[in-house]
């Protein structure tokens, strides 16, 4: 009697099936997840300018606002959404911040304005109220809205922060 010996080489048809299986799974998890960490990139990237920019902006306008001898606009109990100030050093008389569409411009005397922001981001909303009293040198509270830019409207673009200030000019 002979002895049949088989020799098995390759895959039956359902191992193949259950390979490629857990094959596909395997790769739309990864793709899943690298999807997801570069949306949260994204996101934490967005806030960080929207943070960084409206910090800078603030400081930018309460060290101007210290520096001041006194405010032409707006005048005591009002709001705007431009400020005016009058400055001991002469070459900065009148330093202005003005608001022009969705960008923010200093302007220090005769010199050229200078946008405060950056191409990222979009100035919404600014608004100056002079909240100077009769005993007061002059006080100015600054709320400034910053949103990032996102024409393609991704939410990991999403993002808008309102910052606050406050300021009392120092004679």
């Amino acid at each position: 009697m002979k002895k049949i010996i088989k020799n098995k080489k390759g895959f039956s048809l359902v191992e193949l099936i259950l390979y490629i299986s857990i094959l596909v799974f395997f790769l739309g998890s990864m793709f899943l997840f690298v999807t997801m960490v570069m949306e949260s990139k994204a996101k934490n990237q967005t806030i960080n300018e929207v943070e960084r920019q409206g910090e800078f902006i603030a400081r930018t306008i309460i060290k101007s606002i210290r520096k001041a001898s006194s405010i032409n606009s707006p005048s005591a109990g009002s709001s705007s959404s431009n400020l005016s100030l009058v400055m001991s050093n002469v070459t900065k008389n009148p330093t202005t911040f003005t608001l022009t569409n969705t960008d923010l411009f200093i302007t220090e005397g005769v010199q050229t304005p200078i946008i405060l922001n950056n191409n990222l981001i979009d100035i919404t909303n600014i608004v100056f109220r002079n909240v100077t009293r009769a005993s007061t040198t002059g006080i100015i509270r600054v709320e400034i809205t910053i949103a990032h830019k996102n024409p393609a409207n991704q939410n990991e673009f999403k993002y808008e922060k309102t910052f606050y200030g406050s300021a009392t000019v120092r004679r």
